[in-house]
């Protein structure tokens, strides 16, 4: 659905077709805020984003609207993300030891990836992201995907409602709204696991790291 069909959608169940107390403006808003909470929440926008490595930078920023990465490529050859204690035994303890050679592990902080060992040239670093939605316009293509359009209706409605502070039917579009939001979410948890990427173990519970023993 484009966001003029939602709006559509949305004023006809209102009863608002050709008024002007909810304005386009507004509706698109409700449409951004309502992608937003989805991507936010079940990590349901997905990007890819290059760069170029430079010679001795060991970090590079996330792409703009980023939430959470969920590969890196250098050179189309996925890097293994490391924690704080393995990328330790890289740089023996030592902050400021720079390994150099081809990049094998990253590690994350701050809006940053560090690659180890540091690139020795330029090279195509590729994200694979989690990221937020843009802006809504009448142009924009929604980033949430298609089959999860229609539930933005409910926001729309949950938010009008309560403009009008008829706060019974904001609390029943709000509750619907709600359980979209979680339909999306378990959608999104069964996506991962045919991806398997369902188990996550704390770096601590770690006999072992891909860098050798803890």
């Amino acid at each position: 659905m484009t966001p003029t069909q939602i709006e559509d959608q949305f004023r006809l169940q209102y009863n608002a077709v050709n008024d002007t107390y909810f304005t386009q403006a507004m509706v698109f808003n409700w449409i951004y805020f309502a992608e937003y909470e989805l991507a936010t929440k079940a990590l349901c926008v997905q990007a890819t984003h290059t760069t170029t490595t430079v010679a001795s930078q060991t970090a590079y920023t996330y792409p703009t609207n980023t939430i959470a990465i969920k590969r890196v490529e250098y050179q189309g050859v996925p890097l293994k993300k490391v924690s704080f204690r393995e990328n330790d035994a890289v740089t023996l303890t030592n902050p400021t030891t720079v390994v150099t050679g081809r990049p094998l592990y990253y590690s994350q902080w701050g809006g940053e990836i560090r690659l180890q060992p540091t690139p020795v040239s330029a090279n195509t670093l590729s994200y694979y992201t989690y990221k937020e939605p843009s802006v809504v316009t009448a142009n924009t293509t929604l980033e949430v995907p298609q089959k999860f359009h229609p539930h933005i209706v409910n926001y729309c409605l949950e938010q009008a409602y309560a403009k009008d502070q008829n706060l019974q039917m904001a609390s029943y579009y709000g509750a619907k709204w709600q359980a979209n939001v979680q339909e999306v979410m378990d959608w999104q948890a069964k996506e991962k696991r045919t991806d398997g990427f369902a188990v996550v173990q704390s770096e601590d519970q770690l006999e072992s790291t891909v860098l050798g023993a803890v």
